[in-house]
């Protein structure tokens, strides 16, 4: 249960009715008085200084605080926190620019995820998963996407929808092909797609660096020979 105080105190920030800093030391001096734990304070602490930076798991189940300021929230990780899904609360967070949930057991990815249109970042890696919803095409605004240790099989089509992707990083999952659709990533400057089943990719990528998808691949001895031509010797 929330302090009534903490609660008070942190729609009144919201509104913008007293600012951040003043609430910080008129917490920091009377937390005792206003009859907060050290946890109560630590949690408003936390939502004082990151807000719009990031927030916590701890954070996302306190409805009266993290939905006070699902409009600011712009980072938000929540690596190892041995989630099994998405939290559907994350749908609410409209403004988030990057998302971490690394290290979690995730084996699908929600169909809503195509709804925050602002992420730049978005690292699922170390997870689950099997596949992504098509719906990952409508983050026109990523830059970066992090699916590294996955089990994923397939890409949709909605991935090379992502035109403005400059990182992406698949390495150790079980891709058995690539599709011509990469190369609509005209942006793409680093990609990492090792360990995984690939016989073959796209020629262009062969002019790229070689070494982000060489290596654990069980290349064909026909596609083998072609990136020998090209100069690129896979390993």
């Amino acid at each position: 249960m929330i302090n009534p105080r903490l609660k008070e105190l942190a729609e009144r920030q919201r509104r913008d009715e007293i600012p951040e800093v003043k609430i910080k030391r008129d917490i920091s001096g009377r937390k005792n008085e206003m009859g907060l734990g050290n946890k109560e304070y630590e949690r408003l602490e936390t939502v004082l200084t990151q807000c719009g930076m990031n927030i916590s798991q701890r954070l996302l189940k306190t409805p009266s605080i993290a939905g006070a300021y699902k409009g600011k929230v712009t980072r938000l990780i929540l690596n190892s926190e041995k989630l099994s899904t998405v939290p559907s609360g994350l749908r609410e967070l409209r403004s988030l620019e990057m998302l971490c949930l690394s290290g979690n057991s995730i084996s699908v990815v929600p169909e809503w995820i195509g709804e925050l249109n602002k992420l730049k970042y978005l690292n699922l890696g170390t997870n689950k998963i099997y596949a992504l919803p098509e719906s990952i095409g409508e983050l026109k605004a990523l830059a970066r996407l992090d699916l590294r240790s996955n089990e994923i099989s397939c890409l949709p089509e909605g991935l090379w929808k992502l035109t403005n992707l400059e990182t992406l990083k698949l390495q150790n999952n079980v891709l058995r092909e690539m599709g011509d659709g990469v190369k609509q990533l005209t942006k793409l400057g680093y990609f990492d797609f090792r360990w995984n089943q690939l016989k073959e990719v796209p020629i262009e990528l062969l002019g790229k660096d070689s070494a982000s998808f060489s290596t654990g691949n069980p290349w064909s001895d026909s596609f083998r020979e072609l990136a020998k031509k090209k100069g690129c010797y896979l390993d």
